[in-house]
């Protein structure tokens, strides 16, 4: 299993990738063996990323962007050592420019 750690509005900030990178589908808490701790810290991310666009949802509001990408960067972290085994990414997204970008990182 591949976890890929991304936000996107309403969801848990978890995603599985099959192994062909084909199918994603999103993992909901429970579905992880993860610490109650970890888990708020996922929904309070994402909390943060629901209310961090312009009233169009376009874009990033001011200097938001890179305080969502820090915090999914250190979740990913975190989950990466709950999970030693399993390939965690995660993948930072941006509208700083005038138009969305990922990039992606594989969590070691």
């Amino acid at each position: 299993m591949i976890i890929k750690v991304m936000p996107d509005f309403c969801s848990t900030g978890l995603w599985e990738i099959d192994t062909k990178g084909d199918e994603i589908t999103m993992l909901e808490f429970d579905e992880i063996a993860m610490p109650n701790e970890l888990i708020e810290d996922f929904k309070l991310w994402i909390e943060f990323y629901d209310s961090s666009f312009d009233k169009d949802y376009n874009f990033f509001k001011k200097g938001k962007a890179k305080k969502v990408n820090d915090m999914g960067m250190n979740l990913a972290k975190r989950l990466k050592n709950e999970l030693p085994y399993t390939e965690i990414v995660f993948w930072a997204e941006t509208t700083d420019n005038g138009k969305f970008e990922i990039t992606k990182h594989k969590i070691d």
